[in-house]
């Protein structure tokens, strides 16, 4: 007991001390937090991998999914032949490389999941990005063919369209949302590990 009696004793004699100290703390703690918020806007924005798409098939649907990954990365022309397409992945002008066939539209329309030819630097952000992003379109497309068969290639675009912009605007709310709580809790810490 005779301990806590001495350490309140002496809490009691630097009260304004230790009140001064914790208010320091947590100017310097609430100023950086503030600073921290400011950057970006708080807004969620994916990075746009730098990909070239070589169209074959000219359909609707595959000038559809160019558009689509044109709207999710950065489409860069490049020369098409083999040797052009490995010098573009070697210095890097691109970082994925897809290839869509002639009868791709006509062989998705039919219900079949045509695969296409793809190259990219290995273990790159494009490379899952973007693969990530065919695989969604190509799915899309496939369900609404299979769900409602009597509906026009245009009319299947549209709903896919649609669908497609929804989900991103959904995924991207999420994610701002989610990017304020962490910077929330970063705060949090943070002005723990100071104020400790």
């Amino acid at each position: 007991m005779p301990i806590f009696k001495a350490f309140f004793n002496i809490v009691k004699k630097n009260k304004l001390t230790f009140i001064l100290a914790i208010a320091i703390n947590l100017a310097i703690t609430i100023a950086y937090s503030q600073i921290n918020q400011t950057e970006n806007g708080g807004t969620f924005e994916a990075d746009k991998s730098q990909i070239a798409v070589i169209n074959e098939d000219n359909g609707l649907i595959s000038q559809t999914l160019v558009d689509y990954l044109g709207e999710n990365s950065t489409v860069v022309s490049i020369d098409t032949s083999e040797k052009g397409q490995q010098d573009a992945l070697f210095f890097k002008e691109v970082m994925y490389i897809v290839t869509i066939p002639k009868n791709f539209s006509t062989q998705l329309a039919a219900g079949e999941k045509p695969t296409l030819p793809t190259k990219s630097v290995p273990n790159s952000q494009a490379d899952f990005q973007t693969t990530a992003l065919i695989n969604q379109f190509v799915n899309k497309v496939a369900f609404y063919y299979e769900t409602f068969p009597e509906k026009s290639d245009a009319a299947i675009i549209n709903m896919v369209t649609d669908n497609l912009a929804k989900m991103l605007l959904c995924h991207s709310k999420l994610l701002t949302q989610q990017k304020i709580k962490m910077k929330r809790l970063g705060s949090l810490i943070y002005w723990l590990m100071v104020s400790l």
